[in-house]
């Protein structure tokens, strides 16, 4: 066995285990954990069927990859999102907290 057949077998197993965990509920299909494994699992595939020259099958799993990551480039670009909105929050909050202060001390 060479390494594009493990690289094939690797990377249908891992295309099946993401399918798997969305379809009995244990992941989410716009989750990052999922996108990763279906991007890993497709992408070794890319390379097995390229190896094969089975060339049709090697051009659906490369379409597979750029929407998985464009899926996963939304999940990181919300991720980010959600977190500089919490950052401004938490730094709103706490000039609001001080202007309390200040103004409860002058009284």
């Amino acid at each position: 066995m060479n390494i594009y057949e493990i690289c094939g077998w690797l990377g249908a197993i891992l295309v099946l285990i993401a399918y798997y965990m969305v379809t009995t509920g244990k992941a989410r299909g716009d989750s990052h954990m999922f996108q990763l494994i279906n991007i890993s699992g497709a992408l070794m595939l890319v390379a097995y069927t390229f190896n094969c020259q089975a060339y049709a099958s090697m051009i659906v799993n490369i379409i597979w990859v750029v929407i998985g990551m464009t899926s996963f480039a939304k999940y990181i670009k919300l991720h980010y999102l959600r977190l500089a909105l919490k950052a401004r929050a938490k730094a709103l909050i706490t000039t609001s907290s001080i202007i309390v202060i200040v103004g409860l001390i002058q009284l």
